[in-house]
């Protein structure tokens, strides 16, 4: 059954229209227009205080330095002194293998003075006695010379003579020093327990010049 138009008027639904919002003022705030009084428009003067010298209540204030410090007095520092030199009168044959050991010399002067002997001093004159006779006439005699005249502060002469020499050598007494480092380096192998277990238990054996002594670290 068709629908009358007036009937179906009355049914349809209004459409809502868009509702349209007044935008913020962005403008200066009213107060902004508002008259500023006259007294108001000069502003704030400040005004200067000039103290009055005949004020009592006028005090001037006075910063007085500070005292300085009294100097403290140090004594003097005393001069270390220096180590006293080697007196030559009091070497000896004893007592030379220890400096030739020490001596500052390389090369054929160190082997010069650590192969010899002392045969005693005679004046200002050195006397050591060496086995090799390219040693004792070697050019390596003045450098010894030299040094020793820097050791013992004052000038001496170096006479070498060519003859047997012992034990009184810098190089014999290392070498007596070494075998005996050596053989306590063998002794302590030999009762050590770990090495007569792997022996005893295992048929183990120190394989002969095996065993090297740890030379002492240099002075």
């Amino acid at each position: 059954m068709p629908v009358e138009p007036a009937r179906a008027a009355s049914q349809a639904q209004p459409e809502a229209l868009p509702q349209t919002r007044t935008p913020p003022d962005d403008g200066p705030p009213a107060w902004v227009d508002e008259a500023i009084p006259d007294d108001a428009e000069g502003g704030y003067t400040a005004q200067s205080y000039t103290p009055d010298p005949d004020d009592d209540e006028f005090e001037t204030l006075v910063t007085e330095a500070p005292e300085p410090a009294p100097a403290v007095m140090r004594a003097p520092v005393a001069a270390s002194r220096r180590a006293p030199r080697a007196r030559l009168v009091e070497m000896s044959a004893n007592t030379w293998p220890e400096l030739a050991a020490r001596l500052p010399v390389t090369g054929l002067a160190a082997e010069l003075a650590r192969q010899s002997e002392w045969a005693g001093v005679q004046g200002d004159a050195v006397q050591l006695r060496v086995a090799v006779r390219t040693l004792a006439e070697s050019e390596s005699r003045v450098r010894l010379q030299t040094v020793l005249c820097e050791h013992f502060g004052q000038s001496l002469r170096l006479e070498i003579e060519v003859g047997a020499t012992g034990d009184g050598t810098a190089h014999a007494v290392a070498r007596a020093e070494r075998a005996a480092r050596q053989e306590a380096a063998e002794q302590a192998v030999a009762v050590d327990p770990f090495v007569q277990a792997l022996i005893n238990d295992f048929g183990g054996h120190v394989v002969p010049d095996s065993v090297r002594a740890v030379d002492p670290p240099a002075a």
